[in-house]
This record gives structure tokens, C-alpha cells and sequence, in this order.
């Protein structure tokens, strides 16, 4: 289905009265910035076709009945994953009443970067949702999040023409990963002929996709000192096993 199709969908829901409380939008590589416009767009759709709104702001964000979400280290300019007192604006929003529209929105970007912790804290929220509030969370690049958590969304598929994919060598573990059922020791005998050319896709699959910064700068800092070190090319056990671990916390969980 394609954005704009996704778009007409859940405004005739919205229309009678049938929009869910909490969606969660998978992409595929999907860069953030994307979704996010997408998701700026319909609510501001609903709001001047089916609420008929008379002022919706230029600035959607700085609307009081919106809440919209995104970690972000100050310090280091740049993305991390949520904490606890992120949720704090959260749970003051979800204490009001709409101040001029009926329904009211949170928006949390790059689902993937919840943890269990944080996951655990929102469960009560979404499990007793308010009906007049939908959670629309954006998951990018399509990682499987918590069963926990996706078990109380409804999936829906948001991704983008022209966008990067990654490389049929990248696409290929990734799914393995995402399978749940891929053993060390077959990784290990698989990748030892290909191994150069799996983190040379791994560095360049990484620059062109959001991910979890303390991981990307892991894989960054090994690549360095192995290159330096001119022994890559001579893969070790050791070395494909970190390989593994990385591809196992980077595709599986997302963290």
C-alpha cells in the first residue's frame, strides 16, 4: 500500500469513528525524516477534514493537543535510546483533555530505540488506552520491537519508492537474524569466505540508515583497528563471532 493510499485508509476509518489507539509503522530502510513528515500530514488531515478544525498551526509540533516525542542527547548531539524521564511529558499529556480538537496525538519517533524498561512503563498506558488519544509510533527501518509492545498495535506498512534497500549480501543475514533461529556456528561457517566484504557492506549499510549510535561507533572503532592492523583479511573466529553479535543486536532486537 502506498503512503498516500495509507493515508486515504485510516482518514475514512477516521470518518466513522474507527481509527485505532496505537499504530506502529514499519518501513524498510525508510529514512525517519520520512515517516515523520507522513505522520504530520494526516494528522493534520484529520484535524481540518474530520474534526473541521478552524486553525490548525503551520508548526504542527507546538500544538498543545499533539505530543511528539524523539530522544536526543544534548550533550553529544546526537540520538540515543529512550529513557525513563523521557516519559514524563508523556504522562502529564495523557492527564488533559483536548484543548481544540476531540482527539489528541502522541507521536514517538524510532521505535526501535525503546528498551525493555522503558517498554515496561508504557504498558499500562497502552493497554488502558485513553479513546480519545492514538499513539502513532514510527519504526523506520522495520525492526521486530518487543512482542509485548507490538502485540498491543496494530502493523502497518510504511515505506517509501526510491528509498536504499540494503544489499542482497546484508538482506540475506539480516533475515536470518530476524528469524530467531540462526546458530553461531552456522554464521561462522557461512561468513569465514566472505567476511571482508560483509563489513565492508555492514560500514556502508550503517551510513546510510538511523541506528543506535553506541553501535554504530562499536563497529566503527573494530573496523579501524582491524584495517590498521591489516588482519581482517585472515578472519578469526574471535572476530566473526563479534561480527555476530553485532548483526544479532543490530537485526534481531533493534538495540
Amino acid at each position: 500500500m502506498t503512503p498516500q493510499k495509507l493515508h486515504e485508509v485510516l482518514l475514512k476509518l477516521a470518518e466513522r469513528n474507527k481509527l485505532g489507539h496505537f499504530y506502529i509503522l514499519n518501513g524498510r530502510g525508510t529514512h525517519g525524516d520520512k515517516q515523520a513528515v507522513w505522520v504530520e500530514q494526516f494528522i493534520r488531515q484529520y484535524w481540518t477534514q474530520v474534526e473541521k478544525r478552524k486553525h490548525v498551526p503551520q508548526d504542527l509540533k507546538s500544538d498543545a493537543d499533539l505530543l511528539w516525542l524523539h530522544p536526543w542527547d544534548e550533550e553529544k548531539e546526537d540520538h540515543r535510546d529512550y529513557q525513563v524521564d523521557d516519559l514524563a511529558p508523556l504522562m502529564k499529556f495523557m492527564g488533559f483533555r483536548g484543548l481544540q480538537s476531540k482527539r489528541r496525538f502522541v507521536i514517538m519517533e524510532d521505535a526501535h530505540r525503546i528498551g525493555t524498561t522503558v517498554a515496561n512503563r508504557l504498558l499500562k498506558t497502552l493497554e488502558e488506552p485513553d479513546n480519545e488519544v492514538t499513539f502513532f509510533w514510527t519504526n523506520p527501518q522495520g525492526t521486530k520491537l518487543l512482542p509485548t509492545i507490538a502485540s498491543r498495535a496494530q502493523e502497518l506498512n510504511l515505506s517509501f519508492g526510491g528509498e536504499q534497500q540494503p544489499t542482497v549480501l546484508i538482506e540475506e543475514y539480516r533475515q536470518k537474524m530476524l528469524a530467531g533461529d540462526y546458530p553461531l556456528a552456522q554464521f561462522l561457517d557461512e561468513a569465514k569466505k566472505e567476511a571482508s566484504q560483509l563489513l565492508d557492506e555492514l560500514i556502508s549499510y550503517e551510513t546510510r540508515h538511523d541506528g543506535p549510535a553506541q553501535l554504530k561507533q562499536e563497529l566503527l572503532t573494530m573496523t579501524r583497528e582491524w584495517k590498521k592492523a591489516q588482519t581482517f583479511n585472515q578472519p578469526t573466529a574471535p572476530r566473526l563471532q563479534w561480527i555476530y553479535t553485532y548483526m544479532s543486536a543490530r537485526f534481531r532486537t533493534g538495540r
